[in-house]
Formats: C-alpha cells, structure tokens, sequence
C-alpha cells in the first residue's frame, strides 16, 4: 500500500527520488516473494480515507507492507491501525536500495 505522490515516482523530482517507477519497485517486493505462498496486491492511493479503507476491507490480511509517503508525520488514522501488523524488513535489493 503506497500513499500520497508515490504513483508518480520516476517523474517526480527524478535528481532527488530517482528515476524507478512505483511499477519497478512493487515488480521488486513480487520478485521476492516468489517462493512464498503469499499474494501480492498492490496499490497507491493519494488520501489517507482511502488507504484506511482498504485496511478495513482486507482486516483479515496476514500481513502489509505500508509506504505511507507524506502521512508518516500526518496520518493519525493510518498510525492507529497500522500497530496491529507485524513488520517486516525488505532486503535492501526488494527496497531499490
């Protein structure tokens, strides 16, 4: 689940953000999960409403990856739901690193 202004990465501010898609990295975070069981849905959206939408729609999910972009200091809503998920790290590779 990725959040405000992250569908617009490789144009955006390209000398700051670099040029990968939000396409090439959730092609990364599938790649590496290949082996697994689990099921990869990914998407963005640019309003926490709609983020926390799709949390409660999918409360059952066993796990997610969470990119909140520019509500990492502002979604107070996205915060409260998102203590019940485990977390995880990527490798640095699945995090275009």
């Amino acid at each position: 689940m990725n959040g405000p202004r992250l569908g617009i990465l490789g144009r955006r501010q390209p000398e700051i953000h670099g040029t990968d898609t939000l396409a090439d990295i959730e092609g990364r975070v599938a790649e590496e999960v290949t082996e697994t069981r689990l099921e990869i849905e990914a998407f963005q959206h640019d309003g926490e409403a709609e983020m926390l939408r799709a949390i409660q729609a999918d409360h059952d999910t066993a796990c997610a990856i969470i990119n909140p972009a520019a509500l990492t200091t502002a979604g107070w809503g996205l915060g409260a739901v998102g203590h019940r998920l485990p977390a995880r790290a990527l490798p640095e590779k699945a995090a275009g690193r």
